[in-house]
């Protein structure tokens, strides 16, 4: 079953955009992330940025996003979704999977076959947050959408 789950937050150096992981209890999946897009929908500005796709232990403290699933006919998501951290996710070290900058006259994006997507383990909090690390000017609003399996 695959499902999207969005998120947006002003630019803000080492801010988090968006995480995806397993609850703190209950059943717990491992679920797969493929796809990541971003992007911004402030005026166009020719400015880089840059960010990273890291695992983290704890999912710090977010605003809930539902994650949609992709049929309509799947069950909802075991995987929780959170935006707008008031507490930082608890990154483990040395595990950026993806760290890339792009110009924000464009979008981004980070794409793979499902079944060679991220791996989350089925451990309760632990997940993969996209992380904003750095802007070459202004503080643009930033959205995430990514798509992931369980």
């Amino acid at each position: 079953m695959r499902y999207a789950a969005t998120g947006r937050r002003a630019y803000a150096a080492n801010k988090t955009i968006l995480t995806i992981g397993n609850p703190g209890s209950g059943v717990l999946r491992r679920p797969r992330l493929y796809y990541v897009g971003l992007s911004s929908r402030d005026v166009p500005i020719d400015h880089s940025l840059n960010y990273d796709i890291r695992r983290c232990t704890a999912l710090g403290t977010s605003t809930a996003v539902t994650p949609a699933p992709l049929d309509s006919n799947d069950p909802a998501s075991v995987a929780v979704a959170g935006e707008n951290h008031s507490v930082e996710p608890t990154y483990a070290s040395a595990t950026e999977f993806h760290d890339q900058a792009f110009n924000l006259k464009a979008t981004d994006k980070w794409q793979t076959a499902p079944e060679w997507g991220i791996i989350i383990p089925a451990t309760a909090s632990n997940g993969l947050g996209i992380e904003l690390l750095a802007a070459s000017g202004g503080t643009p609003n930033i959205e995430a959408t990514v798509h992931f399996d369980e």
